[in-house]
């Protein structure tokens, strides 16, 4: 993850080119920043999404839905 740092100056440089244009040494080191965090997201998005397990299978899905239908008809 990038540091506090880091991350200011990406805000940094971000409203300043709101407000004017940035000199091409910024430009670039706004786009070094930026490369820098995106990569470090999707690494640790991945790793999350990785880490998922699925507790209900269709099949336990179906049956569930099956039992809800029948006590519904039960209560009729």
């Amino acid at each position: 993850m990038l540091n506090k740092k880091d991350m200011d100056r990406i805000n940094e440089l971000s409203r300043k080119s709101k407000k004017e244009s940035l000199t091409v040494e910024e430009k670039n080191e706004q786009k070094k920043l930026r490369d820098e965090y995106l990569s470090n997201f999707r690494k640790s998005f991945r790793g999350r999404l990785e880490n998922i397990t699925v507790v209900d299978t269709q099949k336990e899905y179906n049956q569930l839905i099956k039992e809800q239908n029948n006590s519904l008809k039960e209560d009729e």
